[in-house]
């Protein structure tokens, strides 16, 4: 199979690229209003109005982005495993990926102050990092193209 089967078309590049962009984007901004953008109400300290709403965005982005990955694991992930193309760099994407949605869910049903703030901590830095993991994934397809 030609390297060039492995990377990813236009449209698939743009929901991926999308879908992730947005889960960081709006990560990145709960976590930031959660910890610089809380608001004085009448009760004490309150969660931005806006907090809850970036929340609901990150989440549909991730149920989003799970029916992305369902499309690149047969159309890219198990082609490249195949001719032992960027396996490393993969590997440690879809660890990353994985970590994530099981945090993720984690934070979602799991109980217990302490735990959660574990998990939260954990979801917060593997998200943070993601981007960088991505952009060497992507150096690296590139590096062994040529």
């Amino acid at each position: 199979m030609p390297v060039d089967h492995l990377q990813l078309g236009p449209r698939l590049k743009f929901w991926t690229y999308g879908t992730l962009g947005l889960l960081f984007l709006s990560g990145v901004f709960w976590w930031t209003l959660q910890r610089w953008g809380m608001i004085e109400s009448e009760f004490g300290l309150a969660a931005h109005p806006l907090a809850p709403w970036v929340l609901r965005l990150h989440g549909l982005a991730a149920m989003v982005f799970l029916v992305v990955l369902g499309i690149l694991l047969p159309l890219h992930v198990s082609r490249s495993w195949r001719v032992a193309k960027n396996r490393f760099s993969g590997a440690g994407m879809l660890l990353f990926l994985f970590i994530l949605g099981i945090s993720g869910w984690l934070l979602y049903y799991a109980g217990g102050e302490t735990f959660r703030t574990i998990v939260a901590m954990i979801h917060t830095w593997i998200g943070v990092a993601l981007p960088l993991v991505i952009v060497v994934h992507i150096l690296l397809g590139r590096r062994s193209r040529i």
